[in-house]
């Protein structure tokens, strides 16, 4: 398994947002994951170092559901 190094570790805004959508998706059973530039930059630099010089900072998930019904149900 691959870790992000701790002297290179996720930003402290970003960390919030992650922690918020990932209490949010484990209340509702949903699975989700991290894509988009933020993605590569966990990988290239968070883990192996490498600076993407990467010039946004919003977080791109993806959720997975059976049907649409799931994903327009009201929450709990």
């Amino acid at each position: 398994m691959l870790f992000v190094a701790p002297e290179r570790p996720v930003a402290p805004m970003t960390l919030v947002v992650l922690t918020l959508v990932d209490r949010i998706a484990r209340k509702l059973a949903l699975d989700y994951f991290v894509t988009g530039a933020m993605a590569r930059d966990f990988l290239l630099y968070g883990v192996f170092g490498l600076d993407t010089g990467r010039a946004t900072l919003d977080v791109d998930l993806a959720i997975a559901v059976d049907s649409w019904a799931q994903l327009l149900r009201p929450a709990a």
